[in-house]
């Protein structure tokens, strides 16, 4: 397993185009497609617990 943390620095869509990043660069150099996995942690904006 690998993660993505965003530690409050990033947005959801920048942490979406590093991770595809990362798919289209495993699949160039070892043609293993990865797939998503996604777990959401946290609030979203505006959302209150």
């Amino acid at each position: 397993c690998n993660f993505l943390i965003n530690e409050g620095g990033a947005t959801a869509s920048e942490i979406e185009e590093l991770g595809e990043t990362v798919r289209r660069r495993v699949k160039e150099t070892s043609g293993v497609e990865l797939e998503w996995e996604i777990k959401r942690i946290g609030l979203r904006p505006g959302e209150t617990s």
